[in-house]
């Protein structure tokens, strides 16, 4: 079960599942795919419905899946600024989601977390740094992952936490920076960057795709 499948990376991973021959899942609000999915719908299971959904159970018991991606996030993006449904979307859809997993024995959703959960440091981040986000996304995504890491130990749950560095790649937005450079040089237009002095650890997509893979594969006690 993937959540988030219609959005960046959540394509490339049911892409590359449905490759494998593997039986997907998604929940998405809109059964009608977006152009990055359109092409394998046939190929894939699709359920309506939202994270945020009291009935969202039922969906589950449906599908009962074995494993679960959960991508699922809004406020990535620049103009996803509203706070409440940040917070809603990210935390709340978490718990939502994790709450409706327990009545199914699965074994093993990744979380997918952000490296903003960091915050800005002047050294380089390793997973023992403290979570000193400073921002709205940051903030929400932290509160999934603690809410993530807590259901992994206090119910026995296996559950693990992936936070991502810039992934870029393929189906990537065309407002991104990575499709807009690309674009500039296409047409000979000046390059433009929102912050000239920000540091970003840019990830290709394939070895985002490639860590997944492996944490599917990998049993979790």
């Amino acid at each position: 079960l993937i959540t988030g499948a219609t959005g960046f990376i959540g394509v490339n991973i049911t892409r590359f599942l449905v490759s494998k021959g593997e039986n997907v899942s998604i929940i998405t609000r809109n059964k009608k795919l977006n152009w990055r999915l359109s092409d394998i719908s046939s190929e894939i299971k699709i359920y309506k419905s939202d994270i945020l959904n009291p009935s969202l159970s039922r969906v589950i018991d449906k599908i009962r899946p074995d494993y679960i991606i959960h991508m699922a996030a809004y406020g990535v993006m620049a103009n996803e600024l509203d706070q409440i449904k940040m917070a809603n979307i990210n935390i709340k859809g978490t718990i939502n989601l994790v709450n409706s997993l327990k009545e199914n024995k699965f074994k093993l959703m990744i979380n997918i977390g952000s490296a903003v959960e960091y915050g800005i440091k002047d050294h380089k981040i390793t997973e023992e740094d403290l979570l000193e986000p400073i921002n709205d996304y940051g903030v929400t995504k932290a509160g999934s992952t603690l809410f993530c890491h807590k259901e992994g130990i206090k119910n026995n749950l296996p559950i693990i936490t992936l936070r991502l560095f810039t992934p870029f790649g393929y189906f990537e937005d065309k407002n991104r920076l990575i499709p807009s450079v690309i674009i500039s040089a296409i047409n000979n237009k000046p390059i433009r960057v929102s912050v000239p002095t920000s540091v970003r650890d840019f990830v290709f997509i394939e070895d985002i795709i490639r860590v997944l893979d492996l944490a599917l594969r990998r049993k979790i006690k």
